[in-house]
This record gives C-alpha cells, structure tokens and sequence, in this order.
C-alpha cells in the first residue's frame, strides 16, 4: 500500500466484519472519478479533474477521503499554511449524508491542530446555508463577509474560521458513538 493510500484509522461496529467498516484514508488519483461525481451532485460550480491533481500535486495541498468497501463516499481537500490550514472543499455523497461522515472528515482536519496551526480558514458561498450550518455545530464563526467573492455570480460568501481555543469537545465524542451504533 503506497503513502497516499494509506488508512488513517477504521471505523466499525464490534460485531460487524471490516469489509463494511468505514476507511479514512489520504486522497489518490485513483479516487479522481468517484470525487468528480461527487463534487457534480454537490455543487453548483464543482471542482475539475484539474484541480483535484493541482491538490495531489503541490507540496502544501492533501486530501482526505472516507470509503465503505472500497467506495468512497466522502472527501476533504486543505492546504497547510504556516499558521493554518484553509479548508478548499468537502463533500459527502447524498445517501451518506446527515450520518457523520462529514463530522469525521472535518474533524481529522481538527485533529491535525497544533501549537503551530491553531485554525482551520474557509469561504462558504452565502447561499450555502447547510454548509454553514454543519461548520458552525463544529465550532467554526463566520468572522467576515467577502462580498462579490465569486466572480460567476457575484455571491457574497462568508470567511469561517475554527480556532483550537474554541473546540467543541463533546462533538467528536457524539459522532464516534453514532458511527459506532450503526
């Protein structure tokens, strides 16, 4: 198993076999037709193939994806910056959606926060109100409005940020038992 695929933690019920578990792993390019539908049910103006292999291959970029059985289901892109590192996109497809698979994403990013990065950065388009509603039950605030941020449209959109002074600790520890009582 090469770096990129490797897993960084499973996910199951103690009685159910590790074929149905769920597998946190990095991104790779074998992922690339999976996350392309992904991003095309999710959004408006989704992300091109392009992008994705900018993000795999540019030193500072890394990805996360959450699969069942080889599938994946779900997937996080950032960037690390010197003192942060910005969320660029995430996604969860339809019938997974509202089953903490986003919470497990994010929260592996949360989890990456240290002494040195201390908080997570985004941008939400205005319209997208379930997004801001899943980072703010995270802990993230909107701290500014970017108006016209989006060139196609002109939409506003909202800068989140999530501090590590500011968690929330008992969210992981919900998500953890709802995944764990399916």
């Amino acid at each position: 198993m090469s770096e990129n695929h490797s897993v960084l933690f499973c996910v199951r019920k103690t009685n159910e076999s590790t074929e149905n578990a769920l597998r946190l792993r990095w991104l790779c390019r074998r992922d690339f037709g999976a996350l392309l539908a992904l991003e095309r049910a999710a959004f408006e103006f989704p992300w091109t193939r392009d992008e994705f292999e900018y993000c795999l291959r540019t030193r500072n970029f890394g990805g996360l994806v959450v699969e069942r059985n080889g599938e994946p289901l779900g997937y996080l892109c950032f960037e690390a910056r010197k003192r942060s590192f910005r969320l660029l996109s995430c996604a969860v497809a339809e019938s997974e959606r509202r089953q903490g698979l986003g919470t497990l994403l994010a929260r592996a990013l949360i989890d990456r926060l240290d002494e040195r990065r201390s908080k997570i950065v985004c941008v939400v388009r205005e319209r997208n109100l379930a997004a801001q509603l899943f980072l703010r039950r995270l802990g993230f605030r909107a701290v500014w409005v970017a108006r016209d941020y989006y060139f196609k449209t002109n939409e506003d959109a909202y800068r989140m940020t999530y501090r590590a002074d500011v968690a929330v600790p008992t969210e992981i520890d919900r998500t953890r038992r709802r995944l764990l009582s399916r």
